[in-house]
């Protein structure tokens, strides 16, 4: 599982953590999401669940007491239904629907609220909720923009989970429609939905029949009944699904159970099966910190002395304006281990710099950090060594880039004079 570990310690502050550290790519370029949770992430619902009842505990309540008395605040909080953001108040008791509204957009600055009313239905999630006459009646409501795409009977899945759609489906007919003529019209347009999706009707019709020998208060509440104890112990095994190799796993769980491992005493073995990747998985794929095409970055690496240690020479980035007014920008993608380099030498303290060339960067930077270090008593060959090590104390800058594509010290030469006519540095 994705999902939070109960028995993993989490140190506090973990979760106000991810939520201020969620990135994402655009455009080929990084932002950070300022609020809210991430899409997708497994502790989403439950932040959110929590956000809302934190607000309705500590502001909506007392809020409602403070306008109306105590019998119609108790009723209130009683009628009062919601899941995560979606509320439904049954309002008998007179409280301002004005109100109300404005006292769910006072809850925090960063939430929004509509309200939708009616005397005669309304939508609440899945649910169209209707009055007729003196009763409240229920049917599954369906959006504008619900296609009904099923999963088809003939992809690449389970049998169990293909045969289990149309009673899944049915059941929640079951479970929702009130009414026995509105809930056998919702059998038969699943029926044709179904049909289309190549189900056999075999299959569809004891699926039907199963669903509606239900009792409605048994599906209802089958949620609330299961044994906690029952959901916790249980083992599972988890294969990829192959429809040539799809006995495996069940075998394995006989074969396991039969050896009477001490490690699986009073647990349940289930066998599930996780979805093989389809075409769209293996073509497309996320990546958040995706490198760029060109530019200067640090390699990371843990004894590399260019961009760790606290010596932080490199420059990374694309480009950089030097004293003179000059951008010079990086033809490739550059980092500590690039060789065959042109490279600039800017001094941290006056802006000063010199225009190199390198076989390999890092043994480069080195010998100009040796020659450069005050504690060194020979006098360095170079004048830029010289003006680093009296000016900025043996420090410096380093900004590869321009990657030269021959190992050819001729070539890096010509490179290098080409781009010190160029760029003029003053450090020759």
């Amino acid at each position: 599982s994705s999902g939070i570990n109960a028995e993993w310690p989490l140190r506090p502050g973990s979760l106000q953590t991810l939520q201020e550290n969620i990135l994402y790519e655009f455009n080929g370029e990084i932002y950070s999401q300022e609020n809210g949770c991430a899409m997708g992430k497994d502790y989403g619902p439950t932040w959110a669940t929590l956000a809302v009842g934190y607000l309705e505990e500590t502001k909506l309540y007392p809020q409602i007491r403070r306008h109306y008395p105590t019998e119609i605040a108790d009723k209130f909080e009683k009628d009062y239904q919601r899941f995560q953001d979606d509320t439904l108040l049954i309002n008998e008791h007179g409280v301002s629907k004005d109100l109300i509204l404005e006292l769910f957009n006072n809850l925090h600055p960063q939430l929004e609220f509509t309200s939708e009313n009616s005397e005669t239905e309304l939508p609440f999630l899945d649910v169209l909720i209707t009055i007729q006459d003196t009763t409240i009646e229920t049917q599954i409501y369906h959006k504008k923009t619900d296609s009904f795409n099923y999963l088809h009977f003939g992809s690449n899945h389970p049998w169990h989970t293909k045969r289990n759609i149309p009673y899944s489906l049915a059941r929640r007919i079951r479970g929702i429609v009130s009414n026995k003529g509105h809930r056998i019209q919702s059998y038969l347009e699943l029926r044709k939905r179904l049909i289309t999706k190549k189900y056999p009707r075999p299959l569809i019709d004891d699926a039907l029949k199963k669903a509606e020998s239900t009792p409605r208060l048994t599906i209802i509440n089958s949620g609330a009944s299961k044994n906690a104890k029952e959901q916790t112990n249980i083992t599972t095994l988890v294969t990829t699904h192959h429809p040539v190799l799809d006995k495996i796993g069940a075998e394995i769980i006989t074969i396991s159970a039969r050896a009477g491992l001490d490690c699986l005493k009073g647990t349940k073995l289930v066998h599930a099966k996780r979805q093989p990747p389809n075409l769209k998985r293996l073509l497309t794929r996320t990546n958040i910190f995706t490198k760029p095409k060109k530019g200067v970055i640090m390699c990371n690496k843990p004894r590399c002395g260019l961009c760790i240690h606290g010596h932080n020479n490199l420059l990374e980035g694309e480009s950089i304006k030097l004293k003179n007014g000059k951008v010079i920008t990086a033809n490739k993608l550059i980092n500590c281990d690039s060789t065959n380099l042109v490279y600039c030498i800017i001094c941290p303290k006056c802006s000063e710099f010199y225009v190199g060339e390198c076989k390999t960067l890092r043994a480069r930077m080195n010998l100009h950090r040796n020659h450069s270090n005050p504690g060194n008593i020979t006098t360095p060959p170079l004048k830029v060594n010289q003006h680093l090590k009296t000016c900025a104390d043996g420090h410096f800058l380093v900004f590869p880039f321009h990657v030269v594509h021959t190992n050819h010290q001729i070539t890096r030469e010509a490179y290098e004079k080409h781009f010190q006519k160029v760029l003029q540095p003053t450090l020759h």
